[in-house]
């Protein structure tokens, strides 16, 4: 099973300047956490990025402005297993999930300042 992940708002179609948030979770269960890394498509950069890590649950929270330099730009986030320390790559789980948002869509009309 992969990663719940969503996003604020639904579809990402919000008013230039406004908070877009996303945030993922992976339940998981072993000695060895995931990975999640989310990028852009394009150049996008992130105002805010959190992550929690437990021994079961690995918890990511990102924030941005919808900035005319975002639109039609999408975040994708990949999740997987790598070696951070001296383990043998046999202990480590083959895994790899990437999850895809919607496309963002910057909306007509008033300009939202936050």
């Amino acid at each position: 099973m992969g990663p719940i992940c969503h996003v604020i708002p639904p579809g990402l179609q919000v008013r230039q300047n406004a908070r877009i948030e996303l945030g993922c979770s992976l339940k998981y269960c072993g000695n060895i956490a995931p990975n999640t890394d989310c990028r852009w498509s394009a150049d996008g950069q992130w105002e805010k990025v959190t992550s929690h890590i437990t021994n079961s649950e690995v918890i990511v929270e990102l924030s941005a402005m919808a900035k005319r330099s975002l639109e039609d730009q999408y975040v994708r986030c990949t999740t997987q297993f790598a070696n951070t320390s001296n383990m043998s790559s046999s202990t480590i789980p083959l895994y790899r999930h990437t999850w895809t948002s919607p496309r963002l869509q910057l909306l007509a009309g008033i300009t939202v300042y936050n």
